[in-house]
């Protein structure tokens, strides 16, 4: 739900969020669904957030060569619990990035999970326990550091590049 998202502490690093939303009366009740989204809708906003097309008025059907793309996919680290996460999971996991499912705490891994981990289309399955030193923060923090120390050599090699040209 975009209202709850709107509200959570970290808002402010992000440029766009992606989530439900109702359209609501003045009195403050929901009058309609103002987007639902689904798993059509998730992967286009993977590639809205791939290629820096953030608003919906914006082509991303247009071809951009990969290494012009803002966020690539090997950077990327999609969370999912459900059947509608699975194609973002498979695009995330095929282009390099990283993805996890999620199943409630306290219960065993689904099949649903176990399938999706043996035919690659996600990386790791883990109880959806975002606690502070939980299975899941501790592979989050492993695969941030990961990505981190990626993008400062990227910078490196490309800064070297740009000092070695002409």
């Amino acid at each position: 739900m975009k209202a709850i998202l709107n509200g959570v502490g970290i808002k402010g690093y992000f440029r766009e969020i992606y989530a439900c939303e109702y359209e609501y009366r003045r009195d403050g009740s929901p009058k309609c669904v103002k987007m639902a989204v689904n798993d059509t809708n998730k992967t286009q906003f993977l590639f809205r957030v791939n290629k820096s097309c953030l608003r919906l008025d914006q082509d991303i059907n247009k071809h951009m060569p990969e290494e012009k793309r803002r966020i690539p996919f090997h950077n990327m680290i999609y969370i999912g619990d459900g059947d509608s996460d699975v194609p973002c999971m498979a695009v995330t996991t095929k282009n390099g990035g990283h993805a996890i499912a999620v199943y409630p705490p306290k219960k065993k891994a689904s099949r649903k999970c176990l399938e999706l981990l043996h035919a690659n289309r996600v990386h790791y399955i883990v109880p959806a326990d975002f606690s502070s030193g939980s299975e899941l923060c501790n592979f989050l923090e492993s695969i941030i550091k990961l990505l981190v120390n990626r993008i400062s050599l990227d910078r490196l090699m490309h800064q070297q590049k740009q000092g070695h040209s002409g």
